[in-house]
């Protein structure tokens, strides 16, 4: 915890809290609250493990299947409208083979 907290510029007391009573609850940052999850589960783990490397060897796939499974429409125009720019983006790097000759308006 002591490590997410420094990463985080933040106290301990800041990435985790216990509440009792009837509302209460624990609450954690994402990463300890991933890391307990993966031990409770290893089934979990893997499924972390293996979308992660999926992730980091840039599987187009992965981003598919997210936007599969959103249904707000709105998110979708919103997927839509970064999927043009990056693809613009790529275009007119493939086009003039550097940015630094593009001349922005």
């Amino acid at each position: 915890m002591a490590k997410v907290a420094a990463e985080s510029k933040s106290g301990i007391s800041h990435i985790y809290e216990s509440k009792a009573g009837r509302y209460g609850g624990t609450f954690a940052h994402w990463q300890i609250a991933l890391a307990y999850a993966k031990w409770l589960s290893p089934e979990l783990h893997m499924a972390v493990n293996e979308t992660y490397m999926r992730y980091k060897s840039g599987d187009h796939t992965l981003a598919l299947e997210v936007i599969d499974k959103q249904t707000d429409p709105k998110k979708l125009a919103d997927i839509e409208v970064r999927a043009r720019s990056i693809r613009n983006y790529v275009g007119a790097y493939r086009e003039f083979g550097s940015f630094r000759r593009l001349k922005w308006l």
